[in-house]
């Protein structure tokens, strides 16, 4: 799997970011499998493209999003693509989401570094160290953690943002993590 990197121009950003997120969970599907839950999956009319990575989950699909009644069950897999900086408080929701994991189940993820404010429900940036730290006090076992994509404008390198891929820890399991 490997970064892509560019020159900016005028449409460079808005067509480089989608892609790389595509490409990461794209990358990523052989652990998107059994039970899938896609928090934040989006729904016509509050998004520009409802369940976009639907087609790349090759396990059984749950699409959704806040303010829906949450699927019943255990899930094998958690896909979260670029939610996390409209979560009110989001080690809350990692913890929701390490509850309903199978031991041994797989959240892949991606977010945002350095991009502009989207709307004001648009909360959080979160470093690579960030996200690892996030994760980590939240009971996961971060497998994957890499930058998705970077622009160059003028010889300053801007990272678009990371894709993660994290398990559900055995150690928050035995009581090693509180």
């Amino acid at each position: 799997m490997s970064m892509t990197k560019v020159e900016w121009n005028a449409v460079t950003i808005r067509d480089l970011e989608p892609a790389s997120i595509r490409e990461y969970v794209a990358n990523n599907t052989g652990r998107l499998r059994g039970r899938v839950l896609d928090f934040g999956a989006g729904k016509p009319g509050t998004c520009w493209q409802p369940e976009p990575y639907r087609d790349l989950v090759p396990g059984e699909y749950f699409p959704f999003d806040l303010g829906d009644e949450f699927p019943a069950g255990s899930f094998d897999a958690v896909l979260m693509t670029q939610v996390i900086q409209y979560l009110p408080d989001p080690r809350e929701t990692l913890g929701q989401l390490w509850s309903v994991l199978e031991d041994g189940g797989a959240l892949v993820m991606t977010g945002p570094t350095n991009w502009a404010e989207v709307e004001v429900t648009d909360l959080w940036r979160f470093t690579r160290a960030g996200i690892r730290r996030l994760l980590e006090t939240s009971g996961f076992c971060v497998l994957d953690l890499r930058q998705r994509a970077e622009v160059e404008i003028g010889g300053f390198v801007m990272s678009l943002g990371w894709g993660v891929v994290a398990t559900k820890s055995r150690a928050k399991l035995e009581g090693g993590i509180p």
